[in-house]
C-alpha cells in the first residue's frame, strides 16, 4: 500500500528534469500505482495534482475517483474520467488552473456538481476550504459532500484538527 500511496502523491523524484524524464516519472508512477491498486483493490481513489493524473491513467475498475486539483494536462494521456468521479479544486490555485478542472469535467460529460471549489491556493488547505480552519481534512460542507457521495463505511472523514 505505501507503494500506490508514493506513487499518487507524486513522490517519485527525478535529478534535472527532461520531457524523457517527466515521461519515464510518469509512466513509472502509473505502473505503480497500477500494481498496488490491483493488490490492495480499493472502492476509492484519491489523487492530488500529479497524483491525481497519475490516478485518472490507472485501469481502477468500479473504485470511485476523488481528485484534488488534478494535473491532467500536464501528466499522463487520459484526458476524461469516469462517472461519479468527484474533483476538489481552488479558484485561486496558482499551479493548475481552476479551468483545467472545468475542462476535464465537461471532457468527461459530469454535472458541473462533480467540481467541488474550495480554497484559496493548490493544497485546498485554506480555511476557506471549509470555514473551520482545517483545510479539505475537517469536518466541513465538504466533506459531508464526499461522505454522501460515498455511502460506505470504508470511507469516513475525521477531524485533524483541534477546535479549541
Amino acid at each position: 500500500m505505501e507503494e500506490l500511496l508514493e506513487a499518487i502523491s507524486g513522490g517519485m523524484d527525478c535529478q534535472g528534469p527532461t520531457r524523457k524524464n517527466l515521461a519515464w516519472i510518469s509512466n513509472e508512477a502509473v505502473r505503480t500505482a497500477q500494481i498496488e491498486f490491483d493488490r490492495h483493490q480499493p472502492n476509492v481513489i484519491v489523487g492530488s495534482s500529479r497524483g491525481g493524473a497519475v490516478a485518472m491513467n490507472i485501469n481502477g475498475g468500479e473504485a470511485r475517483l476523488v481528485l484534488h486539483c488534478p494535473a491532467w494536462k500536464q501528466w499522463g494521456r487520459v484526458r476524461t474520467v469516469k462517472p461519479g468521479t468527484v474533483i476538489l479544486h481552488s479558484r485561486a490555485d496558482d499551479v493548475v488552473p481552476f479551468a483545467d478542472s472545468e475542462e476535464l469535467v465537461s471532457n468527461s460529460g459530469l454535472s458541473v456538481s462533480a467540481l467541488i471549489e474550495g480554497g484559496s491556493d493548490h493544497r485546498l488547505a485554506a480555511p476557506a476550504a471549509c470555514g473551520d480552519g482545517g483545510g479539505v481534512r475537517g469536518d466541513h460542507s465538504n466533506t459531508k459532500s464526499l461522505e454522501r457521495r460515498f455511502p460506505s463505511n470504508r470511507v469516513k472523514c475525521r477531524r485533524s484538527f483541534s477546535s479549541t
